[in-house]
C-alpha cells in the first residue's frame, strides 16, 4: 500500500495552487520540485513532506505531474523504472496542457491509470475550476476518490478528453482575461477621480456579484445585461462603447487563440526560425513545396499542420533570378555597417509588388534570398533610393558606376550587387 495519498511533482504556480487545495483533504502529501527550496517552503505551510521525483513515483497513490508539456517526456523517462517496480495500484494525474492520456501511456511504454485534469489558479482559494478527463484504465472508484481529494478546490467538472482543450481555453486561461478586465475597470475609475484601491475594490466586488448572479439566477447573460441597461441611460452608453471597440469579438478571439495554442502546446513555437536545408557543398537545396514540408516534419516531428510553414515555403520558391549568384558572392564590397544599402536583383521592375519583392521587409532571416546584411523594412526614402538605382540600371546597364554586376551562371542574367557609397 502507498505510503502517501498524493504526491506532487512540480510545485510551480499551478502545482502549488492545486497542492494548497488538496491539502484541505487532510491526507498525507509528498512534494517534489526541481528546486528543492521551493518545495520545502510550500511543505512548511501545508504540513507536507519533501522528497524527490522518484520517491513520489514509488510511494504515492495519486501522482500529480505538474510540469510543462515540453518537460513531460523527460520526466516520464525518469519515472518509468520506479513505476514499473510497483506492485500496488497507482494513478497518474497530468496537468500538462495539450498532452492526451494515451500519449502519456505511450511515452511510458505500458498501460496504467491516467487522469488528465486542467485546473485554474483560483483553486488555491477554493473558488477555482478543475476539468477532469479519465483514461480508459481509471475506475469509477478511483475517479470519485480523486474528486473527493480535490473538492475543496471549487467546481469539479468531468469532460470528454476531446473537449478538455476547449474547456481549458475558457476556465484555465479565463482568469488572466478577467484580471485584465478588472485592472481596466479600476483604471477607468482612477481616470474618473477615484483612488486605485477604491476602484479596485469596487470593480472586484462587482465581478463577484455579477458572476454569482449569473450562476444562481439561471438567466442568460444577455438578459441580465438588458436588466441593468435603462433607456438612454449611462450603462447603455458604456455598453455601446465596448461594442464599438470590439470587446465581445476580442474576448471570443482570445479564447479561440488560447484553444489553438493549446492544441499545439507540445510543438515548437511556430515563429522559430530554422536554417533551410543545404547540400554537402553548403548551397541551398531547391525543394518543392512537398519537399519543404517533409523536411520541416523531419526536423519537427510534432509539426502536424502545413499552414504555418507556407510563409517560408513561398519565399523559398519565389527567389528572383540572380539571387543565387548574389548569395554566393556575399557582397564583399558592401559595408556591413551601412544598413541603408538595399538588396537588388537583376530586374527590379519584374518583381515589384510580387511576393518576391516582400524580401525587403524581412529582417535578419537566414533564407535563400538574403543579402550580405540584414535588410531593414523599407521606408519611403529607401523605396525612392531603390527606384533611382533601378533607373540608373536601365540607363547605364552593365557600365553603371553605381552598381557592380556579374553574370549569373544559372540564367545568364546580370546579378546586381550593392557597392560602397561615400559617406
Amino acid at each position: 500500500m502507498a505510503e502517501y495519498k498524493m504526491g506532487f511533482i512540480g510545485t510551480g504556480n499551478m502545482g502549488s495552487a492545486l497542492a494548497r487545495a488538496a491539502a484541505k483533504s487532510g491526507e498525507r502529501m509528498l512534494l517534489a520540485n526541481r528546486t528543492p527550496e521551493k518545495a520545502e517552503a510550500l511543505a512548511a505551510v501545508l504540513g507536507a513532506k519533501v522528497g524527490t521525483n522518484l520517491q513520489a513515483a514509488a510511494a504515492c497513490e495519486y501522482i500529480f505531474l505538474g510540469v510543462k508539456p515540453q518537460m513531460l517526456p523527460a520526466l516520464l523517462d525518469e519515472l518509468r523504472p520506479a513505476l514499473l517496480e510497483r506492485t500496488d495500484r497507482f494513478v497518474l494525474v497530468s496537468m500538462a496542457a495539450g498532452v492526451k492520456t494515451g500519449t502519456i501511456r505511450q511515452a511510458l511504454g505500458f498501460d496504467c491509470p491516467v487522469v488528465r485534469i486542467m485546473p485554474n489558479l483560483p483553486v488555491a482559494s477554493g473558488t477555482g475550476v478543475i476539468l477532469l478527463s479519465p483514461g480508459a484504465q481509471v475506475t469509477e472508484d478511483e475517479l470519485c476518490e480523486l474528486e473527493r481529494l480535490l473538492q475543496a478546490a471549487g467546481l469539479l467538472m468531468r469532460m470528454p478528453e476531446a473537449q478538455i482543450d476547449a474547456g481549458s481555453a475558457v476556465s484555465g486561461c479565463g482568469p488572466a482575461y478577467v484580471y485584465l478586465f478588472l485592472d481596466a475597470l479600476a483604471n477607468g475609475g482612477v481616470a474618473c477621480g477615484l483612488r486605485y484601491d477604491q476602484a479596485l475594490a469596487l470593480a472586484a466586488q462587482t465581478l463577484i456579484g455579477a458572476a454569482g448572479t449569473a450562476l444562481t439566477s439561471g438567466k442568460h447573460p444577455g438578459k441580465l445585461q438588458a436588466e441593468v441597461c435603462s433607456p438612454a441611460g449611462t450603462t447603455i452608453a458604456g455598453v455601446r462603447t465596448l461594442e464599438q471597440r470590439g470587446f465581445r469579438a476580442a474576448a471570443m478571439d482570445a479564447v479561440i487563440a488560447a484553444y489553438e495554442r493549446t492544441k499545439g502546446a507540445c510543438r515548437r513555437p511556430t515563429n522559430t526560425i530554422m536554417r533551410p536545408p543545404r547540400d554537402p557543398g553548403g548551397r541551398f537545396l531547391h525543394l518543392s513545396k512537398r519537399g519543404c514540408i517533409d523536411w520541416f516534419r523531419a526536423k519537427m516531428p510534432e509539426f502536424l499542420g502545413e499552414e504555418p510553414i507556407f510563409w517560408l515555403i513561398c519565399r523559398w520558391r519565389h527567389r528572383p533570378p540572380g539571387a543565387a549568384a548574389t548569395r554566393r558572392a556575399r557582397c564583399p564590397r558592401a559595408p556591413l555597417a551601412n544598413p541603408y544599402v538595399p538588396f537588388q536583383n537583376d530586374n527590379p521592375e519584374r518583381y515589384a509588388g510580387t511576393r518576391a519583392d516582400e524580401r525587403h521587409a524581412v529582417s535578419g532571416l537566414d533564407l535563400p534570398y538574403r543579402g550580405a546584411q540584414s535588410v531593414e523594412p523599407r521606408s519611403e526614402g529607401m523605396q525612392r533610393l531603390q527606384e533611382l538605382q533601378a533607373a540608373k540600371l536601365r540607363d547605364h546597364g552593365a557600365e553603371s558606376p553605381y552598381l557592380d554586376t556579374h553574370a549569373d551562371d544559372a540564367g545568364g542574367r546580370a546579378a546586381v550587387q550593392p557597392v560602397r557609397r561615400a559617406v
